[in-house]
């Protein structure tokens, strides 16, 4: 049966507390490279992207490309039970994917695939004008911020700094991040980029966004954005949100 080891549970434990936000089934793909899902949410504004290089796996005993179909409302429900140092076992069947945490004891669940189509997905093609490095912390921070205000984000950036503000019919929250700061580790800027998005597209990648090293974050005017988490063991998440338009 084909098995794949990963070290750390409880990093996909916040990575698929995050995806089960945005989609409610999807497809995990298990191939010669590494592990990897793609997936729009019901209302096709954001696009979730995961993959993480079969190097960074403990074990991966995949023979041949291997599509994996999965409840992500139960498979979420599973993975809240990893331990802090529980290590990841996930073995798959035609009509089965089994969870093991292995620590302390072995603790496995079973869960049955399900009979939907598998569509490999383009990613978004977008000419970005700014590109921001942020530590997680600040992403997060910044995020929790901005939505006790409005619905809608607007980010603003420039070569030396970026704004994320939000303005409701009461409140308002502006947060700058800035190199000087500290608040940006790097900033690529083709010219001054203003772009407006719904905040709770960005929140649901905050419990992944915990687990990982930096957070990138790429956007055009009237384009999608890309957040992209980097995690220090070699994967990353990648979401892509369309932006605000009304």
């Amino acid at each position: 049966m084909p098995r794949v080891e990963f070290n750390d549970a409880r990093l996909w434990r916040h990575i698929i507390d995050s995806v089960e936000k945005i989609i409610t089934e999807g497809s995990f793909v298990f191939g010669e490279n590494g592990v990897m899902l793609r997936a729009l949410d019901s209302g096709r504004v954001s696009m979730v992207d995961i993959f993480f290089p079969r190097e960074v796996f403990n074990e991966f005993n995949v023979d041949q490309e291997t599509v994996v179909s999965v409840n992500f409302e139960e498979l979420v429900k599973i993975m809240r039970r990893a331990g802090k140092n529980d290590r990841l076992l996930l073995e798959f069947d035609e009509t089965s994917l089994t969870v093991t945490f292995v620590g302390k004891g072995t603790r496995s669940f079973r869960l049955p695939q399900l009979a939907i189509e598998y569509e490999k997905l383009p990613l978004p093609r977008v000419d970005y004008t700014a590109e921001y490095h942020l530590p997680v912390a600040v992403y997060v921070d910044a995020v929790k911020d901005v939505e006790l205000a409005s619905d809608i984000v607007t980010l603003s950036g420039d070569e030396e700094t970026l704004v994320i503000a939000a303005e409701g019919d009461i409140d308002q929250a502006e947060v700058e991040l800035s190199m000087d700061r500290q608040t940006l580790i790097d900033a690529d800027v083709k010219e001054p980029t203003t772009s407006k998005y719904m905040v709770s597209y960005l929140s649901n990648l905050i419990r992944a966004a915990q687990a990982g090293e930096r957070v990138i974050i790429k956007y055009a005017m009237d384009a999608p954005i890309e957040v992209d988490v980097k995690y220090i063991e070699g994967g990353r998440l990648t979401l892509y949100v369309s932006p605000y338009t009304g």
